[in-house]
């Protein structure tokens, strides 16, 4: 049995002749140790290295690093350990200490690295039950992925469909020593008190669950992935595209979708723009706010840093900014990079022939009160206040609010970067200058 397990690490892991290192993350437990071992013995020529984390949640956390230490020295392995301090947030103590484990595993992981990890079918059932009462959907339910993106590398599962007895025979068998959690039998953990008190009376009364499940998972996968293709379709049908602050679709054609769909494709957005994928409730009122609502109001739905607008056609996903004090006046020089979290970066490049004429002994001032405000940009004969120009170029409000309005002794000598004023344009042979704004988080 411990032999098969090996040919099936070996097997596996040809598809990965490339990778420069394997990083095992090394608990100590039997499970990561069966793997350490497993990998070692293959005679790779790749470098290996045993990754331990550290999280300080127990009395014997430091020994079970200085097992794991001595291992790795005796198997002639590279060691890193790395403690952390696991911030509860809200979520319960097994997933801020699992987050805090990954943001470890995907900063060590460089481009080239694999890191293996010793998940088996048994985790597996227990995170789809975990899951199940959650109420995820087939994405969650379809279980640990055996292969995905992480830090520069990737996460690779060799062993995620064998039981987990057939790991414990291995390490049984090579007289390997490993560390007991204690925390493993405490049952005001979910996992353990699945494991401890649900799974074996279902196994009990249904000796093929395990199999069942297993199916289950692959039917939820296989539907997830189609999912992902449909919402695929859907989206590039919407034309999404990058703005100068935040990104956008279409919505005439989500308007001709199922809300089911519409959910799809909201989903895989705001995946591509960084932004953390609402919950059900939050899609629901984005769909009944931003795509159901009157044409001419204005939506604007907020969640974890992030908000979703509708301007002339399109939705926005953007990040919120900070409030903006359009009373206050900013001076600088052109020499200057005025930065602001609440209107991004303002600069100025000098251009023969373009842009602002200046007296460079005397500072610029930057305001954003556009109340009454008139503007005639160059190559315009007569003026118009910014609200009119604004809507003529079709430049959302979040952005007009924001756009600096550029001053030399009280002369308005450009809109942001938006425009300059014809009265302050230079000649064609003239040294000026081009303002440059850039709104950022």
């Amino acid at each position: 049995m411990s032999d098969g397990l090996r040919e099936l690490l070996q097997e596996k892991l040809e598809g990965f002749h490339d990778a420069e290192r394997f990083i095992v993350a090394y608990s100590g437990g039997a499970d990561s140790h069966a793997l350490l071992h497993a990998v070692v013995s293959l005679g790779l020529p790749q470098e290996i290295l045993a990754l331990h984390v550290n999280h300080g949640l127990s009395p014997n956390a430091d020994a079970w690093q200085a097992h794991c230490a001595s291992v790795a020295h005796d198997l002639g392995v590279g060691f890193f350990a790395e403690r952390i301090a696991v911030v509860r947030n809200g979520t319960g103590l097994e997933n801020a200490a699992r987050q805090a484990r990954y943001d470890i595993f995907s900063n060590r992981v460089g481009y080239g690295d694999v890191l293996l990890m010793a998940h088996h079918a048994d985790d597996q059932v227990e995170t789809f039950f975990l899951r199940l009462l959650r109420g995820s959907g087939v994405r969650g339910l379809g279980g640990m992925p055996e292969w995905r993106r992480l830090g520069g590398g990737c996460l690779y599962r060799p062993w995620l469909a064998r039981p987990q007895m057939e790991l414990r025979a291995y390490a049984i068998q090579h007289q390997l020593q490993w560390v007991e959690d204690e925390s493993n039998s405490d049952l005001g953990f979910d996992r353990n008190f699945l494991r401890e008190q649900v799974l074996p009376v279902l196994r009990t009364r249904w000796p093929q669950a395990d199999q069942s499940i297993a199916r289950s998972m692959d039917w939820c996968g296989e539907a997830d992935a189609v999912n992902d293709e449909l919402a695929e379709i859907d989206y590039f049908a919407c034309y999404p595209h990058a703005e100068r602050f935040g990104f956008s679709l279409a919505y005439s054609y989500l308007l001709g979708l199922s809300r089911a769909r519409r959910r799809n494709v909201l989903r895989l957005w705001f995946m591509r723009c960084g932004a953390p994928i609402p919950g059900h409730k939050i899609l629901d009122v984005i769909q009944a706010q931003a795509m159901d609502s009157r044409m001419d109001s204005s939506p604007q739905i907020e969640w974890e840093g992030w908000q979703c607008r509708r301007f002339q056609g399109r939705l926005y996903a953007m990040p919120q900014l900070p409030p903006l004090d359009c009373e206050r006046v900013w001076q600088c020089s052109v020499d200057d990079l005025l930065s602001n979290a609440s209107f991004g970066q303002l600069s100025f490049s000098s251009v023969c022939g373009q842009g602002m004429r200046l007296d460079n002994a005397r500072p610029l001032t930057v305001s954003f009160a556009r109340e009454g405000v008139r503007c005639r940009p160059h190559g315009r004969e007569h003026s118009q206040t910014l609200k009119k120009l604004f809507q003529e170029c079709a430049i959302p409000p979040w952005l007009r609010e924001r756009t600096p309005l550029i001053y030399q002794d009280q002369q308005l000598l450009a809109v942001g970067d938006w425009w300059i004023c014809a009265d302050a344009t230079v000649n064609e042979n003239e040294q000026g200058y081009l303002p440059q704004w850039e709104l950022t988080v």
